[in-house]
């Protein structure tokens, strides 16, 4: 399906990143929007991108694949208690396709989907909500496709972080933002 030679980086190990340093969730969803739109014109994420969605003829069938895909590529797990840690789409993706898995959090994994769906052309935004009421700050990130149904336009909820998540569910919260 792969091209495997082609997709490993050579700055491989140096794609993790501590992002406790930032003062909050919003400049979390800042940071994995930045890396989206980044990741999403590297060589690697877009043939990707394409070799997942082969056969596809429009977007929704586009944005069905890269879902299921990730969906069935990402484990949730949560980060160390002590930090917040992003990785890079392309070691995301070069570790599935090295090990067939990954283990990793909302970020993580919203960072990827959304480099692959914006290498294909489809616009995202991040999406952050609070997963409980008592909550300062966000604590979910996901994705939100922008797609055209009969003419009109909107945002498709895109929430792989749980194997039971389907197309459109969204974590139920009062307090959604989006970047």
């Amino acid at each position: 399906m792969f091209d495997f030679i082609n997709l490993m980086p050579e700055d491989f190990l140096n794609k993790r990143y501590n992002i406790s340093f930032l003062n909050n969730a919003t400049d979390m969803g800042k940071k994995i929007k930045q890396m989206i739109g980044k990741y999403s014109k590297y060589p690697q994420i877009i043939n990707a991108a394409n070799s997942i969605t082969s056969g596809c003829f429009d977007e929704m069938c586009k944005i069905e694949k890269i879902y299921k895909w990730v969906q069935s590529s990402v484990t949730f797990q949560d980060d160390p208690n002590t930090y917040e840690r992003l990785i890079a789409p392309d070691l995301a993706l070069n570790t599935i396709l090295q090990y067939g898995q990954i283990y990793e959090d909302c970020d993580s994994i919203t960072a990827l989907m959304g480099s692959l769906l914006t290498a294909l052309g489809i616009t995202v935004s991040v999406a952050m909500s609070k997963t409980d009421s008592t909550q300062e700050d966000y604590s979910h990130v996901y994705l939100r496709a922008k797609i055209n149904s009969n003419g009109t336009w909107y945002y498709l909820p895109l929430d792989a972080t749980y194997k039971e998540n389907n197309i459109g569910y969204e974590y139920p919260s009062s307090d959604i933002t989006e970047i």
